[in-house]
């Protein structure tokens, strides 16, 4: 459908879609990101969990929650997309996070909590449906520049939504914060609902007959050299990076810091990984596609479990704060190097497909890795959280030594042409 809108002529400026998508990506990614390192700490602070088994325990579980929800409800809203637009789902997205953002400042115990971002998994998916929506309005020649953008607006709200949630909930307390959340989204959602223009033409007869052949291509997935191994590999890589999100905050209560301090810190921890992101992401790409996927996303697993690894014996924020930042430095090139390989091997006309299945197992991947790394935490402490996720990250990286063939670059070993941008 992508490709068909863009074929089509237009009656809506693409650009003015795409800087309005850009700020709203913005705003999104700031607003969630805002509250990634105050969920545990509210935990411990406001509802009144011990220290300890029950804080970690309960800080993974509601960190994975809302993305086994959306590993679930995903396809549906993509198929609702392909169906009736990508505009009013990034619409209801938006409206929806922001909505049970603000039922957050309502919840007095865990259940509770749990039981809002459970629902809010149901309906989250901005994030895909955006890149649907500029996809579908940029022009062929155009589209690698409009995702690009698209991305740097994430990267931004990576950036900035931790350490902003951090100093508000430092002055204002942990509700201000979810509060501030929920507007933001809520602004988000309106920015989408009068700037944001969408030339949708409902599905043909034959795109609905190509998405009969959808068993046929997952058979084909599973049959292609290689591409199940990369749908493990990025699993296991959101599982390890992504499990360490809700005992980072507890792990920097432990360095003796004033507790007002506390949130601020935490929401900094978090925000440096997305600056090392930032700076090595494009750099690493443009690598991979002159000398290969495969070695780059071998190097950048080896160097984020050698980094993760001595934040087990770290004694100040700020050596956890460096660390961090190397880490983000190498985590910056996974993801790029893992969808690329991954397009690379799915079969001809099968990459959005492809693409979908990598999507699922990043969330599935998000929601058992702080689930994990909880009950780590709670049976042995935090600090062997850290040497438990290097392992696996390492094990993850001799995974992608042994069970993936060579793509990109100069590599030969590539088991299926790349398609043209007309295919």
């Amino acid at each position: 459908m992508a490709s068909a809108s863009r074929d089509a002529p237009r009656s809506v400026d693409w650009r003015t879609t795409l800087w309005a998508m850009v700020a709203v990506q913005i705003l999104m990614t700031a607003g969630q990101s805002m509250v990634q390192p105050l969920l545990p700490l509210f935990l411990k602070d406001e509802l009144g969990l011990a220290p300890g088994r029950d804080v970690e325990l309960w800080a993974g579980i509601i960190a994975g929650s809302h993305f086994l929800t959306m590993a679930i409800f995903s396809p549906l809203w993509g198929t609702l997309a392909d169906r009736h637009g990508r505009r009013i789902m990034c619409i209801r997205s938006s409206a929806a996070v922001g909505i049970f953002s603000l039922l957050t400042i309502l919840v007095t115990n865990q259940y509770q909590l749990l039981a809002v971002r459970l629902t809010m998994g149901v309906f989250s998916g901005f994030a895909a449906t955006a890149i649907a929506l500029v996809g579908s309005v940029a022009p062929k020649e155009k589209l690698g520049y409009a995702l690009g953008l698209l991305g740097a607006g994430q990267t931004v709200g990576v950036v900035f939504g931790p350490l902003l949630g951090g100093v508000i909930s430092s002055y204002f307390g942990y509700r201000f914060a979810f509060l501030s959340t929920g507007l933001v989204s809520l602004a988000a959602c309106l920015v989408t609902a009068t700037m944001v223009r969408e030339d949708f033409a409902p599905p043909t007869r034959a795109a609905r007959a190509a998405r009969s052949r959808l068993l046929r291509g997952l058979v084909a997935m599973a049959r292609s050299p290689g591409l199940p191994a990369m749908f493990v590999v990025l699993a296991l890589s959101r599982l390890t990076i992504g499990g360490l999100g809700p005992v980072t905050s507890l792990y920097v209560g432990q360095f003796g810091l004033a507790a007002a301090l506390v949130p601020t810190v935490a929401g900094l921890a978090f925000s440096v990984v997305g600056v090392g992101q930032g700076i090595t992401a494009p750099w690493l790409g443009r690598l991979g596609d002159r000398r290969g996927y495969k070695p780059v996303l071998l190097a950048t697993l080896a160097g984020t479990a050698l980094f993760i690894l001595p934040q087990a014996w770290v004694t100040s924020a700020w050596q956890f704060l460096a660390l961090r930042f190397v880490q983000g430095l190498f985590v910056g090139g996974v993801q790029p190097a893992a969808y690329a390989i991954i397009g690379r091997l799915a079969p001809p006309g099968q990459q959005s497909a492809a693409y979908g299945l990598a999507f699922s197992a990043t969330a599935m991947g998000l929601f058992v890795g702080p689930i994990l790394s909880g009950i780590v935490g709670a049976t042995f402490g935090l600090r062997p959280v850290f040497v438990y996720t290097a392992l696996l990250v390492a094990a993850d990286a001799a995974w992608v030594a042994v069970g993936v063939p060579k793509v990109g670059g100069t590599d030969r070993e590539q088991p299926h042409e790349v398609p043209s941008e007309d295919a």
